[in-house]
């Protein structure tokens, strides 16, 4: 009973968030899932980064995200070219989503220190579920337990839909901006291939914005950097604000969130970072302060990644720098 009554409160406390996409709570570790137009923002050359979150490990079957991502900026074309690939499982692989995108970013010039750039992603995605893990009701033998075969029409096993998005965003080497809208095309989900309400996945929209102060012109790295930052999130009904800042000293990073979902206080991230010559990783902790917490106490993410310039003229980053590094 006791178990039963954990799941109940935890299922009660998602109920709005059904039509949530994955995403990470190090917003900028895996910016192209963020924002389109933050692909090559801010490098002299190529990113890789590869991220995972735990989410939930106090309950049994929860869910496992995984992402890899590659971008470049090109300043002879003033452009930004991305990959990104991810994995959710959710179950213990009872549903799966996989996903592979391509973006393309454009750069404009605001004058001498702003930059403004826009962009399009294009992602293919798949969703699988294994039905062979369901059980139903006429399986069951009585003192016998779930022994026959089911005569459920049951649907495909997966499928298969193409998602667009799009973003822009403004920046200088001391503020940004920005703004993205994902599956714009709003495709159909449905594992029965109908139509009808609940069967697309809603559009999302994120705002997302901060600014940066301190730090020296001589030595950036030595000097401390403050970073007040704001997200936004809306999805069909779901609605996420997150609120937060970091702090950063000779290559280490701390940052505190807070996230609230609709109505209902979320969670306090906590992160921890450093940077040294071109690598960089971090950790954060979701600590559940909703009534959740009595099942799903906390989640747990893990972010690495590797900058590098094309040629020795890309010595530095351009002018207008993206604050935030996770």
């Amino acid at each position: 009973m006791r178990k039963l009554y954990c799941l109940l409160i935890l299922l009660t406390s998602v109920q709005g968030s059904s039509a949530q996409d994955p995403h990470f709570s190090q917003f900028y570790a895996s910016p192209t899932m963020l924002n389109p137009a933050l692909t090559g923002a801010g490098l002299c050359g190529g990113r890789v980064a590869l991220n995972y979150r735990n989410q939930w490990p106090s309950i049994p079957n929860n869910y496992k995200t995984f992402a890899a991502a590659y971008d470049q900026y090109a300043p002879r074309v003033n452009s930004g070219f991305g990959i990104q690939m991810a994995q959710d499982i959710a179950g213990d692989g009872l549903l799966t989503t996989r996903q592979v995108g391509v973006s393309y970013a454009y750069r404009v010039p605001l004058g001498k220190k702003w930059n403004m750039q826009f962009a399009m992603q294009g992602t293919w995605i798949q969703r699988s579920l294994d039905f062979s893990r369901l059980y139903f009701a006429d399986q069951i033998v009585a003192q016998k337990g779930f022994i026959l075969t089911t005569s459920e029409l049951l649907p495909n096993e997966s499928i298969n839909f193409p998602s667009l998005s799009s973003g822009a965003v403004v920046f200088s080497e001391k503020f940004f901006a920005g703004f993205s809208a994902h599956h714009m095309n709003q495709p159909y989900q449905s594992f029965y291939g109908n139509s009808g309400p609940g069967t697309t996945l809603p559009t999302r929209f994120t705002l997302h914005g901060g600014l940066k102060l301190g730090g020296s012109k001589r030595n950036v790295q030595e000097s401390w950097t403050f970073s007040p930052n704001i997200l936004l999130m809306l999805q069909g009904a779901f609605t996420e604000m997150n609120l937060g800042f970091y702090a950063s000293k000779n290559g280490f990073t701390g940052g505190l969130w807070f996230r609230q979902s609709g109505a209902t206080s979320d969670a306090l991230i906590l992160l921890a970072g450093y940077t040294w010559t071109n690598f960089r990783m971090g950790y954060s902790y979701d600590a559940t302060v909703s009534s959740a917490r009595l099942v799903a106490r906390s989640s747990h993410e893990i972010s690495l990644a590797y900058t590098f310039c094309s040629s020795p003229k890309q010595g530095r980053k351009p002018k207008g720098d993206i604050c935030p590094s996770f």
